[in-house]
């Protein structure tokens, strides 16, 4: 075998040129050229160092993708060293050199025939290849069939996938190749999600940005989900459905990294439905939701790369020193080179104690933008409530043009980044510090509870504003902000919101704190503990937990009795199966004719009780008429219209009217798709409302797929053994028997 060639080109390169190698690679193969690539060759089980160094050895020719790193890498020089041996004067062409990005071109790769793959189209590059590769084979004559490529086609190397949502890459990135290539294998052999797991500032979501980056052309899908907070997850992957637009491309490679995660079970019904998971954390307890890869702190020599390019300037000795210093943590030592560089001084405390007596105002706006989530606040936060900000800032933020001067000192000391209307404060290792002052901690909460609008349910103009300083919120009230009767307020807001939103897991646990905070603050007797109770009673009444509801009630209505709890009583005897009582508290609760919207409700509810008893004439008659009300105090496509058509259709289904049922049903599932994400509970009910009409009207085909969407949207919200499945399976189950 040692006279025989084993392809035609053997493909030298290092792997952060993976995305030029894989395309060059299928280039050359496609105009009918074998070719020997690492990537596609190099199978589970062989010598890798043996086989390469085989294929530089037999293959006719060696093309070399040269860049910075290919000249840095230790792995490219012998292979482009081997090909120039065994044809030092160039007579047989044996060694093409292709540079993919502007960089040096050393001795014999100098002499070498090559072009240049990069600052012009793809097509303008096609020629380029071709011509070279002519050149290069002269007489050679052509094959007549095309080998197959292993994989179909690679992307052109910088073209981002069509649905794309990664942080910049780091133009300073070093180090981390191993973890790099194990990221890679992995991805290539099978689909289990893989979990970076370190500390801290280790980086690594940015050795995720770099993969995302140097592979973008391997994938048609690539989404970043921030998942430290878990309430926030769900909205992040419905920014990515919409981005999709209801389209599934079942042939589609995707990528979805879950950033700074802290609760597996947060995640776990996510993963199945994406093609690569990455997941980063901290936390050691993700080892059940895929492969662990640690990510240490780097070795000295890797620290002190990183420390010249930030700063060239330091001797080997300061180096050294700084390495050191910094414990191998890539942020520590980012932070730390930038303080020196700007401020002579990596001292957090000392640079802030000049920030602070330079420019007080901005120094007070920082420390309360480090209060906040890492996302991007929005300005008129400050403006618009300058009466709540400390001195000097408060002068300062009720002039807007002011205050815009303001945050330009933190943008000039590279501590904020800014849009026309939204600050973001940068990771630059103070936050920690700042965070830690005392002496301004209550204006955060302050700001937000004279901002959040109080007024969520069937308000959808304010879910705009929600879902901006929900993150905010969350960050001001965290665990260890203390208790706080302003924070207990906001976080059952944000409850509430997460709750209009579907996400009721998320929504109580933050109605739980809110009711811790508020027993500690008033006491279990207090109205407003009543309040909270009942807002957490109808949580899990939506959740599917009516005995715990039912209690929370009752104690509520001994405290504080109300139109609210009553009211939220009646629905849970509802579900408990007792709409006899049920009606009795509907009833106690009044009709409040001159609440609009307590009217409305009341005469649904009722309905929906005499349904229950039996009544259907007088239910009928009071969910008409709060249908026609509500279309007038809500508008026709508000989703408290979409709740009156489900009702009154059922009951139209129950008096044997499955015609009129279906089409008002139909008009609840078109107004509840509009409104909300395709997984939210309404949306299932209203499926599984409309599919059961369709049973009855005999139109099993139509019926089918609505029940087996609402049985999805049922077993993601309870899982698959919950009572309230049973309806959609029994409906799947007759509309299988009707079409055999």
């Amino acid at each position: 075998m040692a006279g025989v060639s084993t392809a035609d080109f053997f493909v030298s390169y290092t792997g952060e040129d993976q995305s030029w190698a894989d395309w060059v690679a299928w280039r050359l193969e496609a105009d009918g050229h074998t070719v020997l690539i690492q990537a596609w060759d190099m199978l589970p089980g062989r010598n890798w160092v043996h086989r390469m160094a085989t294929g530089v050895r037999e293959a006719e020719r060696v093309v070399v993708l040269l860049s910075e790193a290919y000249l840095a890498s230790v792995w490219g020089s012998p292979d482009w060293r081997a090909a120039w041996r065994d044809d030092p004067l160039g007579e047989r062409r044996k060694l093409v050199v292709l540079r993919v990005e502007d960089c040096p071109t050393p001795g014999a790769l100098g002499s070498a025939p090559g072009e240049d793959l990069f600052g012009v189209g793809e097509g303008v590059i096609r020629r380029r290849l071709h011509d070279v590769v002519r050149g290069a084979l002269a007489s050679r004559p052509e094959r007549d069939a095309a080998p197959t490529f292993p994989g179909g086609a690679p992307s052109f190397p910088g073209a981002l996938p069509e649905i794309w949502d990664v942080p910049p890459r780091n133009p300073l990135f070093v180090g981390r190749e191993a973890e790099l290539a194990l990221l890679d294998r992995a991805f290539r052999r099978v689909a289990r999600p893989q979990v970076l797991v370190g500390p801290t500032g280790v980086g690594k979501s940015e050795l995720v940005v770099e993969y995302a980056h140097r592979h973008s052309s391997a994938f048609d899908v690539v989404w970043w989900v921030p998942s430290a907070e878990p309430a926030l997850v769900p909205d992040h992957l419905a920014r990515l459905r919409r981005r999709l637009g209801g389209r599934r491309h079942d042939g589609w490679r995707s990528l979805i990294v879950f950033d700074g995660a802290t609760s597996p079970l947060a995640l776990h019904d996510h993963l199945l439905d994406h093609d690569r998971v990455v997941i980063t954390t901290r936390s050691t307890e993700f080892g059940s939701l895929g492969r662990v890869v640690p990510v240490g702190p780097f070795d000295v020599d890797t620290s002190i790369a990183l420390l010249r390019r930030r700063l060239p300037s330091l001797d080997g000795a300061t180096a050294a020193r700084f390495a050191e210093q910094c414990g191998g943590l890539p942020a520590v030592i980012a932070t730390a080179t930038q303080l020196a560089e700007q401020y002579g001084s990596a001292d957090p405390a000392a640079r802030l104690a000049r920030l602070e007596r330079a420019h007080p105002a901005a120094f007070l706006l920082v420390c309360l933008l480090a209060r906040l989530a890492p996302d991007p606040v929005p300005m008129d936060l400050f403006t618009r409530h300058a009466e709540l900000l400390p001195a000097p800032l408060a002068d300062v933020a009720a002039r807007p043009e002011q205050f815009v001067d303001v945050v330009g000192v933190l943008v000039e000391h590279s501590l904020v980044t800014r849009t026309a209307d939204r600050v973001t404060l940068l990771d630059t290792g103070l936050r920690e510090a700042l965070r830690a002052r005392e002496d301004h901690a209550a204006v955060v909460p302050a700001l937000l509870a004279a901002d959040v609008p109080a007024r969520i349910t069937g308000e959808p103009a304010h879910r705009p504003r929600w879902q901006l300083l929900l993150p905010h919120v969350l960050a001001a009230c965290g665990k260890g902000t203390g208790v706080s009767p302003v924070c207990g307020w906001l976080l059952d807001r944000a409850a509430t919101f997460l709750q209009t939103q579907g996400q009721l897991t998320a929504a109580l646990e933050l109605f739980e704190r809110a009711l811790a905070i508020v027993e500690v603050v008033y006491g279990p007797e207090h109205p407003d503990h009543a309040t909270c109770a009942t807002n957490l009673a109808r949580a899990l009444r939506e959740s599917g937990r009516p005995e715990p509801a039912e209690a929370l009630l009752r104690q509520a209505l001994l405290v504080a009795p109300c139109w609210f709890a009553h009211n939220e009583l009646g629905l849970v005897l509802l579900d408990l199966g007792r709409p006899a009582e049920a009606l009795a508290s509907l009833e106690a609760a009044g009709p409040c004719r001159r609440d609009p919207e307590r009217f409305v409700a009341y005469l649904n509810n009722t309905g929906a009780a005499l349904a229950a008893v039996g009544d259907l004439a007088e239910a009928r008659a009071r969910l008409g008429k709060s249908l026609r009300l509500a279309e007038q105090h809500y508008g026709v496509g508000d989703p408290e219209v979409a709740v009156r058509l489900h009702n009154l259709g059922r009951v139209l289904l129950a008096r044997g009217r499955p015609a009129e049922a279906v089409e008002l049903l139909r008009a609840a599932v078109e107004i509840n798709s509009a409104c909300f994400d395709p997984t939210h509970i309404r949306v299932g009910v209203s499926l599984e409302g409309l599919g059961t009409a369709l049973v009855a009207a005999r139109e099993h085909a139509e019926a089918g797929p609505l029940l087996e969407r609402a049985l999805e949207v049922f077993e993601n919200a309870y899982g698959p053994g919950d009572h309230r499945l049973v309806p959609c399976m029994e409906g799947l189950s007759e509309v299988r028997r009707a079409l055999g």
